[in-house]
């Protein structure tokens, strides 16, 4: 069970979005249905982990500002979270 205030954000298992989705600067009303935690995910995380990460182009310089990449494997990415 997900206990406030965590359940205002969180999600049944399902399929994790484009890991491009959070830098997007709005969110439309679907996405927002799918993925309660975007919005806001800075405020609300302190991390974020990116999954099959030796696809993803340049990690050092993804979403700079906004994450600071901690570790990266070619499974997974792991960063900090900057608040906004």
């Amino acid at each position: 069970m997900v206990l406030p205030p965590y359940r205002q954000i969180s999600q049944p298992a399902g399929q994790l979005p484009d890991y491009q989705r959070p830098g997007a600067p709005s969110l439309s009303e679907d996405l927002q249905a799918k993925f309660p935690y975007l919005p806001n995910w800075q405020r609300n995380f302190d991390f974020v982990l990116l999954m099959d990460a030796g696809g993803a182009p340049d990690l050092e310089h993804f979403l700079p500002g906004r994450l600071h990449l901690a570790q990266a494997t070619d499974m997974t990415a792991l960063f900090r979270i900057t608040p906004p």
